[in-house]
């Protein structure tokens, strides 16, 4: 482990000379959007999941399955989706207190096997992808130490071997390279790195998608330092390269009303601007293979508002459980449509010309995919240019 440590420390000097400026050429992939889905109480909201997903116009999706997952609804809503022909990324862990102890007890390694045998079975001529681990930089969410996550993925890549799958991993929440290069050199010293390379790409914490972030270098090196989305998805990416990773998907993202409402008095509107925002720069950078947005439905961070004000102790990034409210409750946000003309626009498309200045106004004009152009603009937050 304290090898994985130095690997992880020795990177910081080549994220100096990554660009922050997105680029023109480079052509969004068909399936780059996807969104994040929770099983409800009933057969209603099961319905409204798969029409709404319908209406996104979105055909990935991914899910948390952990050991209350199997003949509960978690698993109707699996099986449903795949029977409608959506693409599955399954987020696959063991509960809290057992990610604690998996590296120290032997019952918990063989049922965490077993787990594994039984569902990779059942799934595997139908799950995209099986995500081993959910967010082990945050221990009281997740549970996992370095330990027990590193003995979950032995074990998970030594079932995995008698089956055609793909794993991927680490889920690494926010933009904290260290933990990527940690883990992912952690777990390579013991085999083969995940195929699919995954972090939970947030900059909310820097509000603005554009913004440089002032937390990961400190504020002096802020301006310097150009640790702007498309940056931080370049670093990740390579990062993730270099270890044998090839493909680097953001599996979360999003912005909590809750804390927009703080900034703006138009939160919802605010939202739609972040999202267009967020999602023209991720394509942009070229290091992205794909952006789940998350979740589809809840109050507090949704898409769509499932009227309930009841937060789970344990964060949805870490374990969207379960959707709370009734169907009949529910109401779409402006983000909702805007994600569903993001999606039906942006597929294919080939951006032609990327005019971006991190400070102030952005150009984006794009070839759609049936040969049409178009443009996207804005500026910062309360600018304006003529």
């Amino acid at each position: 482990m304290a090898r994985s440590a130095l690997t992880a420390a020795a990177e910081i000097p080549r994220w100096v000379n990554t660009s922050a400026r997105p680029s023109s050429g480079h052509t969004v992939p068909t399936d780059f959007f996807g969104v994040n889905v929770a099983p409800g109480g009933d057969a209603r909201t099961e319905d409204y999941i798969l029409q709404s997903l319908r209406d996104l116009r979105i055909h990935n999706v991914r899910m948390h399955y952990s050991y209350d997952s199997p003949d509960s609804q978690a698993q109707q809503l699996l099986d449903r989706l795949i029977a409608s022909g959506f693409t599955v990324m399954l987020c696959v862990f063991p509960d809290l207190e057992k990610s604690r102890r998996l590296s120290q007890d032997s019952s918990l390694q063989a049922q965490w096997r077993q787990f594994l045998i039984e569902l990779f079975t059942r799934y595997e001529n139908c799950v995209d992808l099986f995500e081993i681990g959910n967010t082990p930089n945050r221990r009281k969410w997740s549970g996992f130490t370095g330990r027990s996550l590193l003995k979950g993925w032995d074990i998970a890549r030594d079932v995995a071997r008698d089956f055609s799958i793909t794993l991927a991993g680490p889920n690494i929440s926010d933009f904290e390279p260290l933990y990527n290069s940690f883990y992912l050199s952690l777990i390579g010293t013991s085999g083969k790195v995940p195929a699919v390379h995954t972090d939970n790409l947030f900059v909310e914490r820097v509000i603005e998608p554009e913004a440089y972030d002032h937390r990961a270098l400190g504020r002096w090196l802020t301006r310097p330092g150009q640790l702007n989305l498309v940056k931080k998805a370049r670093i990740l990416q390579r990062l993730g390269q270099r270890r044998g990773s090839q493909s680097f998907v953001c599996t979360y993202t999003c912005w909590t009303v809750k804390r927009l409402a703080r900034r703006s008095p138009s939160p919802y509107t605010k939202q739609v601007d972040y999202l267009l925002r967020y999602l023209v720069l991720a394509a942009a950078s070229g290091a992205l293979d794909r952006v789940y947005w998350g979740p589809l439905i809840c109050h507090r961070d949704g898409l769509i508002d499932d009227d309930c004000d009841e937060y789970p102790a344990i964060d949805q990034v870490s374990y969207y459980r379960q959707v709370k409210g009734e169907a009949e409750n529910f109401s779409r946000t402006p983000a909702f449509s805007a994600l569903a003309l993001v999606t039906e626009r942006l597929s294919g498309a080939t951006i032609v010309r990327a005019q971006h200045d991190p400070l102030s106004a952005s150009l984006f004009e794009f070839m759609g995919i049936a040969g049409d152009f178009f443009a996207i603009a804005w500026t910062r937050d309360r600018q304006c240019i003529r």
